[in-house]
């Protein structure tokens, strides 16, 4: 089974245009999902995807947060506050 992370964001805009870069990049299973209010309390829309996080070819400045998902526990993986 591929490793699932979820992104989250300050703005539904750096969602989307985060979506659409892991699209370009070759994972056709990323998915605009709502996060948990645990995890973000900025627009509560993030990105289901299951390459693996790389900073510098998923960069986007909306980007506040990467989580890895082990079932229910989010592992932070990289902040912006980091």
């Amino acid at each position: 089974m591929k490793e699932q992370f979820v992104a989250s964001f300050f703005t539904e805009l750096g969602a989307l245009e985060f979506h659409e870069c892991l699209l370009a990049l070759g994972d056709q299973e990323a998915k605009m999902v709502p996060v948990p209010r645990r995890i973000s309390v900025s627009c509560g829309t993030g990105v289901l995807f299951t390459l693996p996080f790389d900073k510098n070819t998923m960069n986007n400045p909306d980007l506040d947060s990467v989580y890895l998902i082990e079932g229910e526990k989010y592992t932070k993986l990289w902040s912006q506050d980091d």
